[in-house]
């Protein structure tokens, strides 16, 4: 059963509320018994389900086991495909028909190689150095699967190549000095040079104690495990850096994006403007909520709700809304620092839908590790801390470059 016939389907069953629960679990049975024979559209449509939380409950283990299968049935092929495909018009046939030669890669690749992506995202946090060379080899397969279709992930496979091996800029812990001990106004002064001075002033103050906090508990932790305690876990440097990146985007781009929809649209612009189908009526209830809109002013935007809160998911490529678009080119981003850190832009929209879609995926990265320090059952050993702050804020810079971009600080 081809994709279309899955959706108009999905479609259909959702169509009243009151017939959500029921309905789904007909189709959901349907659905995983076909991704057991092999179907890779049921296969998306599930992982997807357990990606967003709408009609099955959000089940992180189910979403990766879902793209993995996807992974392993067909990525290999597809690469194969895409390297054949490469070599053929580059050498014999450059104006010719791939859709013709190549149906099932230009049909569903990038539906294979966005799996991929979203794959590798999720666990290259948590994982160790044979693991991420792993995921890197992964996402080279997938990103020759993406330039068939015109675009590459070759800076994603950068980034993450440079991360394997790095260190911080963060001082070890030999560079404390007795004579001053842990002071965080220390801490401080290296943050101001990581953002700059500018920069540093736009972040919210107690995000500024708790970057300073994950800096000095790394150094601490440091100290104890080379006295020979072994062991240790770093959750303690983790949640303080997970603390001030979520307050951060609920204070510079969640709670302002509430003010910009309730200003500009109603509840049926909205829908319209996005070309919103419903999947479920559940879905747009959840998003619109009983003011119409979904996000609440008092209400904390987790890492897990910036994706949802800006876009949604379609086939497995995350399709930012075009009201959030809107927002970031017309009020949000600060074009000329924007040019400054990324280089001249054609069009501010195109601009902002990339940066939005890069939004997403730089939070998809940290969003389990964030989960994994603040619930039990977890150790976090020091290569995961330093990547969290090599991530945010060192050689990633994801919390940096965000912040430099973003108009009116508060």
């Amino acid at each position: 059963m081809k994709y279309k016939e899955w959706e108009d389907n999905y479609l259909k069953i959702n169509s009243e509320l009151k017939d959500i629960l029921f309905n789904a679990s007909a189709v959901i049975k349907e659905m995983t018994e076909e991704a057991e024979r092999g179907n890779i559209y049921a296969m998306n449509r599930l992982s997807e389900m357990y990606r967003e939380g709408t009609v099955l409950a959000q089940n992180d283990d189910m979403y990766l086991l879902y793209l993995k299968k996807m992974i392993d049935s067909e990525l290999d092929g597809m690469y194969a495909d895409a390297v054949q495909a490469e070599n053929y018009f580059s050498l014999n046939y450059p104006l010719g028909n791939i859709e013709l030669l190549f149906p099932e890669l230009f049909q569903d690749g990038e539906m294979i190689a966005y799996a991929a992506m979203h794959y590798c995202d999720f666990l290259f946090a948590e994982a160790d150095l044979t693991q991420r060379k792993e995921y890197i080899e992964i996402l080279k397969k997938a990103n020759a699967v993406f330039k068939i279709s015109g675009s590459g992930i070759d800076s994603k496979i950068d980034n993450y190549s440079k991360s394997i091996g790095k260190e911080t800029g963060i001082p070890a812990s030999e560079s404390v000095s007795s004579e001053t001990g842990f002071d965080c106004g220390e801490y401080d002064m290296q943050l101001k040079d990581i953002f700059g001075n500018n920069v540093y002033q736009m972040l919210q103050p107690e995000n500024r104690v708790d970057l300073a906090t994950a800096m000095l508990c790394m150094e601490r932790l440091n100290t104890v495990e080379q006295g020979m305690i072994s062991g240790i876990d770093y959750s303690a440097v983790i949640l303080p850096l997970m603390k001030a990146l979520e307050n951060e985007l609920q204070c510079k781009i969640y709670k302002k994006y509430l003010e910009y929809l309730l200003s500009t649209y109603s509840a049926d612009t909205y829908i319209k403007e996005n070309g919103i189908v419903p999947e479920t009526k559940k879905m747009i209830l959840k998003k619109i909520g009983k003011s119409w809109c979904f996000l609440k002013s008092d209400s904390l935007c987790t890492l897990g709700g910036v994706a949802f809160a800006l876009g949604r998911y379609d086939k497995g490529k995350y399709v930012p809304d075009k009201t959030a678009v809107h927002f970031c080119a017309d009020k949000l981003i600060n074009w000329s620092d924007y040019i400054k850190l990324y280089g001249n832009v054609s069009n501010k929209n195109n601009a902002a839908r990339e940066w939005i879609v890069n939004l997403t995926e730089d939070i998809e990265q940290i969003r389990r590790l964030r989960n994994q320090a603040a619930h039990g059952g977890t150790i976090l050993d020091e290569p995961k801390a330093r990547w969290s702050l090599d991530y945010l804020l060192v050689i990633r810079k994801f919390l940096v470059n965000t912040i430099s971009v973003i108009n009116c600080p508060d």
